[in-house]
């Protein structure tokens, strides 16, 4: 997860990282919230990164 508007680790860093992950062939979810900081802290990005997480889980740990 990364907010759009941190100010100290850019999305493009993440962005870095996730790359990297995947030329590896590994899988790698990132969840940008462009209206955050570092962290989230709306209740409604909060929410969608708790859905998120949990499909994540389901689709690659729990099988």
């Amino acid at each position: 997860m990364t907010g759009g508007n941190d100010p100290r680790v850019p999305a493009s860093e993440a962005d870095q990282i996730v790359k990297a992950v995947r030329a590896k062939g590994r899988t790698a979810w990132h969840l940008l919230a462009a209206d955050e900081g570092h962290g989230f802290a709306k209740k409604a990005n909060q929410d969608y990164l708790m859905w998120t997480t949990l499909m994540f889980w389901d689709q690659n740990l729990l099988k």
